[in-house]
């Protein structure tokens, strides 16, 4: 509470409260992804490569949101601040991973695909809730929504 009654008087340098939570998901969310995406995708990525990732993010994501938000001395928009941070957090966790590498078991390795077209490979779950359904209707309608706007 005494956070948020420390925090309130800052949020008018926002535009919008949504302009702001933007940012500061673009300072936070980029650790968080590169470890889904580097987990998911390569079986050499590592737990001490996701925590290393994730630190690394959380301490650079806060340390541009005060340079931006707090002092104003960020020149970077925070959009493209997040691509660069997804970059250095990719790095780390690649860097990490190899030089701490996971030992997997066998429940761990049918967590990560051979490679990323193995997905088609698999029956997937029948009926209504089958992810590959499910993912296809969401592009359908996330390029629909696109052409309509």
């Amino acid at each position: 509470m005494l956070a948020a009654i420390a925090w309130a008087p800052s949020i008018q340098k926002f535009g919008s409260i949504l302009e702001g939570n933007t940012m500061l998901i673009a300072y936070m969310a980029p650790s968080v992804t590169a470890v889904f995406l580097w987990g998911v995708f390569w079986k050499t990525a590592s737990k001490h490569g996701a925590i290393a990732c994730l630190i690394t993010g959380a301490v650079l994501g806060t340390i541009c949101f005060f340079l931006d938000f707090v002092f104003g001395k960020w020149t970077v928009s925070f959009m493209m601040t997040s691509v660069y941070l997804f970059l250095i957090c990719s790095f780390v966790l690649v860097v990490v991973s190899l030089l701490a590498p996971q030992d997997h078991t066998a429940q761990s390795k049918a967590l990560v695909w051979s490679n990323p077209l193995a997905i088609f490979r698999e029956p997937g779950w029948p009926g209504w809730r089958n992810y590959k359904l499910l993912s296809a209707l969401l592009l359908v309608l996330v390029i629909v929504v696109y052409v309509i706007f």
